[in-house]
């Protein structure tokens, strides 16, 4: 898991050239950008949506994607437990949407702020949406053959 502000990514962008696309799509993402899934290139596309907390948030993990959650206005919690710990599985994988859910509360909740994002791996089960207030996101869906 990686956490960071706006004012850093250009670091991340370097470290994952091939989804500099991705973050350039965060530096220029504002409260009027429109809430829809924006295709930025293969393997690569951000989702754009309004949110609000869950009252019990589902943890889930993605095996050919990571997410990088953005906070563009208000505030999130994502839920965070290593997925190895998820032993009860809710929704079988869904290969089509890259998901699979499970049950089980999270271990430790972080918060992510306007300006701020978290990026997500694979053994990382997480369940967005597990506090904070309204908010508008966006999520980098990288495919992970883009980070080599």
């Amino acid at each position: 898991m990686i956490t960071g502000n706006l004012s850093n990514i250009d670091f991340y962008s370097n470290l994952f050239p091939k989804a500099k696309k991705g973050f350039d799509f965060l530096k220029t993402a504002s409260i009027s950008t429109e809430n829809k899934t924006h295709e930025i290139s293969d393997g690569l596309r951000v989702m754009v949506f309004e949110s609000a907390p869950k009252e019990t948030p589902k943890l889930e993990t993605h095996d050919k994607y990571i997410d990088i959650q953005f906070v563009i206005e208000g505030e999130d919690a994502i839920g965070f437990k290593p997925a190895a710990d998820c032993k009860e599985i809710d929704i079988p994988y869904n290969a089509e949407k890259d998901i699979t859910f499970f049950k089980g509360v999270s271990d430790y909740i972080i918060p992510v702020r306007k300006g701020e994002f978290i990026a997500i791996f694979p053994d990382e089960a997480h369940a967005p949406a597990a506090g904070g207030s309204k908010n508008k996101k966006a999520v980098v869906k990288v495919r992970l053959d883009l980070l080599k």
